[in-house]
């Protein structure tokens, strides 16, 4: 498992890259940007921010506290499994249920189609507020075509272990994992030194912030390829975003506060996640695409399990409005040395889609596609999608 140090990157594109899917509206001029960005992450600002979002929620806390005491029922219960979650989460066709000791912690991961010098590695990371469950479509669709495709619970999720520590989710550690899950499922360099077959890299949302930053530190010989969705360039989202975009991203600040977040998340038996992924303003709407009741008390079930929502929380925390290391900072600021694709649901209403203008200016060789009837969680019902590019990618 290597250090967090950052590879050499070419300084002009190897090839074109195809990042010309404009969002309609113009962005704020760059040097009022920067003036926005600094002042709203600025350390003495982040906390008055932070517990102004808090306040009302304070209250709320209060109150859910109050009936749940009355109807004599546990805030941070976790969801129990049904029949149809059990039979769900058990579906071979998705894959096979394995366990590997990396970067100090043991990581639970679903596995399709069989590891062999001509099977390319093809690893998911997942997003808030989700685990392995999100790619089951795409681990059926890779596996049976000859791909090795591995999703993991991420550290703090679902069945993966979880630290207590806020220092344990920072970006460098997340870095670390990847890079020794590749390697412990033998796909990264050989003692000798010569390449490994390294992984094709699927991320969304915080598994895309992951798989931006690991495809910088560790380069080519452990990441043969890139496939983001929804989730810009972590430096891009500081040079792009306006000050809608940082209203949007309210949560960011809210998630700042100890103890609150997470016990607010467990309200209501986890009914949040409901409107995530099925409400009018987050959710699936196409009636094709939206997500079943069994697949939703899946989700629940596993953002449940004890620990998790702390975990989830502790990402932003670790991350949010905080340096990184210098190492890292570094490695960012080059180009990504790999094929990047870029998938954007056009209907995602937490990131605005001009947060991916500027994409060029940090990949070597890359293209972005999107749909204007795809919103954040579009891969969850979509088994292709992203999944193509990688049959290329062979």
């Amino acid at each position: 498992m290597p250090p967090v140090t950052a590879p050499h990157n070419p300084s002009t594109p190897s090839s074109p890259s195809n990042f010309s899917f404009k969002a309609s509206r113009p962005s704020l001029p760059r040097s009022l940007q920067r003036v926005l960005a600094k002042l709203l992450t600025h350390p003495l600002v982040v906390p008055l921010i932070s517990y102004a979002y808090a306040a009302p929620f304070l209250i709320l806390w209060a109150r859910v506290r109050l009936a749940s005491f009355l109807k004599g029922k546990k805030m941070l219960a976790p969801i129990a499994p049904t029949d149809d979650v059990a039979a769900a989460l058990l579906n071979k066709e998705y894959g096979a249920h394995k366990y590997l000791e990396a970067n100090g912690l043991r990581f639970h991961y679903v596995e399709a189609g069989h590891p062999s010098s001509t099977s390319p590695l093809v690893l998911f990371l997942h997003g808030f507020p989700e685990f392995w469950y999100s790619w089951r479509h795409q681990l059926q669709f890779l596996g049976s075509r000859g791909f090795h495709a591995v999703a993991l619970d991420m550290r703090g999720y679902g069945w993966t272990d979880k630290p207590e520590e806020i220092a344990s989710y920072n970006l460098e550690e997340l870095v670390q994992d990847v890079s020794a899950v590749i390697d412990c499922l033998g796909y990264g360099p050989r003692e000798d030194g010569t390449p490994g077959g390294g992984c094709l890299l699927i991320g969304h949302d915080w598994g895309g912030l992951v798989a931006w930053a690991a495809a910088h530190v560790l380069g080519p010989r452990w990441v043969r390829g890139l496939c983001v969705m929804n989730c810009p360039h972590p430096t891009a989202f500081m040079t792009q975003a306006g000050l809608s975009q940082f209203f949007k991203s309210w949560y960011f600040y809210f998630f700042q506060v100890p103890f609150l977040p997470e016990t607010m998340l467990g309200a209501g038996e986890w009914t949040w996640i409901g409107a995530s992924f099925r409400g009018k303003r987050m959710g699936l709407q196409r009636p094709d695409a939206r997500m079943t009741d069994t697949d939703l008390l899946v989700m629940k079930h596993g953002f449940s399990q004890p620990g998790v929502a702390r975990a989830a929380v502790n990402y932003y925390r670790a991350n949010m409005f905080r340096r990184k290391e210098e190492t890292m900072e570094e490695a960012l600021a080059g180009r990504v040395p790999v094929p990047v694709l870029v998938i954007w649901g056009q209907q995602d209403k937490a990131l605005e889609e001009i947060l991916v203008d500027g994409t060029e200016n940090h990949v070597a060789h890359g293209d972005k596609g999107g749909g204007k009837e795809g919103c954040a969680w579009s891969r969850s019902r979509t088994p292709a999608i992203g999944c193509r590019w990688m049959l290329l990618q062979k």
